[in-house]
């Protein structure tokens, strides 16, 4: 846990749209930003709140109160709170020592299960904590410009608000993810993030990872909704578009750089996911930053 608090540290207002996650994550967080509260620094107390994001609340120590729609919560260490979209919030009780972990994030999906998961205080389970961490590093790596450690983040976190919705609302056991999911699913997520340069196949998934290919693809479709292949796609046509925005390379290069044997293929891929050439995409986002001339 020191561990934990080490890594909370240094969060703070940094955010990211989480764009592109959207068809990787069960839950679809975006717009994801985490920071740190604690007594020394946080002045707004007895100041409602109504935010248009859920408030995720993890107690790193101490204890503080929290009002959600007139009802009141007394959160301690290891305890957790998630405050729906819209709703009236107040945080109280200055007298008391805390430090709290806090994300914010929206989803566009009408998540029924998700608000049935708010309002509600409970702990979260020593894995679950280590889920937490691992988006929590995956932040920082991209507060640290490692952009593409922006999906890895919005992937764990997605990760453990499903886990949270079978915690309050274990009905639904068609999606629930067991404890042996969470280790495969992390362990494909960094794989594929560390190897974004080819495509990776069913069979090397399955060598680096000592599982048999039939348990990563079922397990995958069932929990991820989306194919390998197709995640995949996603994450390589993710890096092609932050290198068409910020780099002068050419289509040709990039499309190389992210796994495509042929510029054609890239093109073609590119058109098709997103509705644009790659000449359009880069045009668009030069147009967008260019100072106006007038």
């Amino acid at each position: 846990m020191k561990k934990f608090y080490k890594l909370c540290q240094s969060v703070s207002n940094y955010s990211f749209s989480g764009k592109g996650a959207a068809p990787s994550s069960p839950v679809i967080p975006r717009g994801l930003r985490f920071y740190r509260r604690e007594t020394a620094t946080y002045a707004n107390w007895d100041e409602p709140f109504c935010h248009s994001n859920y408030i995720f609340v993890y107690m790193l120590d101490g204890a503080r109160m929290v009002t959600i729609d007139d009802c009141t919560f007394f959160l301690e260490k290891g305890d957790t709170i998630l405050i729906p979209p819209y709703a009236r919030h107040v945080f109280g009780g200055e007298h008391l020592p805390f430090q709290s972990l806090m994300a914010s994030f929206y989803t566009e999906e009408k998540e029924e299960r998700l608000l049935r998961a708010c309002k509600t205080k409970f702990r979260l389970k020593r894995h679950d904590i280590s889920y937490l961490s691992a988006a929590v590093k995956a932040f920082q790596r991209w507060q640290n410009g490692e952009l593409f450690a922006a999906e890895e983040a919005v992937c764990h976190f997605a990760l453990l608000l499903r886990q949270m919705q079978n915690m309050i609302t274990p009905s639904v056991s068609s999606t629930r993810l067991f404890d042996h999911d969470y280790p495969l699913l992390s362990a494909i997520v960094e794989y594929l993030s560390n190897n974004r340069d080819h495509h990776v196949t069913l069979k090397e998934l399955s060598n680096a990872l000592h599982v048999s290919g039939s348990t990563i693809r079922q397990t995958f479709q069932q929990k991820i909704k989306q194919t390998i292949g197709h995640y995949q796609l996603i994450r390589r046509l993710n890096l092609g578009c932050e290198l068409l925005k910020s780099t002068n390379l050419s289509i040709a290069e990039i499309a190389s750089k992210v796994g495509f044997a042929y510029p054609n293929s890239f093109l073609r891929a590119i058109k098709r996911e997103t509705g644009e050439t790659p000449f359009q995409m880069r045009e668009r986002f030069w147009n967008n930053i260019r100072p106006d001339s007038k």
